[in-house]
């Protein structure tokens, strides 16, 4: 058995209320009574998060993102993996498939666990967090 996809919140674009801030009213402001109004409308944002568990030293494959996706940027732990237009860091550890968006990690360690981010040109992020588990 070569991974346990294991998914915590659902399938990619599947909306999670974040929480909504409060709407304050520009007219309650102090102020010039000629200022223009300021729009303090802030949109709450979907969750785009998978949570995975592999077995250590064995591969692992996910897709990072929906195919549909044109994946900008690919990072694991804030450090980067693939940039469209330059390529990928580490092809001794990952094997990235861009038209489907599946990374494949040829032998899962501890330092390829923790918190993979994909980002497209319209900055919509995906995250995958992935752990591990030393089964046989």
């Amino acid at each position: 058995m070569s991974q346990i996809p294991y998914s915590y919140s659902g399938s990619y674009g599947s909306p999670v209320a974040i929480g909504a801030l409060q709407q304050q009213n520009p007219s309650s402001l102090v102020g010039n009574p000629h200022q223009q109004s300021i729009d303090t409308r802030v949109s709450t944002s979907q969750s785009n998060e998978n949570y995975l568990v592999g077995n250590l030293s064995q591969p692992f494959t996910f897709q990072v993102a929906p195919p549909s996706i044109k994946v900008t940027y690919l990072g694991l732990n804030g450090y980067s993996l693939y940039i469209m237009g330059v390529g990928f860091s580490n092809k001794s550890k990952f094997n990235y498939d861009e038209q489907n968006n599946r990374l494949t990690i040829l032998s899962l360690d501890p330092t390829t666990v923790g918190y993979y981010s994909a980002v497209d040109a319209n900055w919509k992020t995906f995250i995958n967090i992935l752990s591990a588990i030393n089964g046989k």
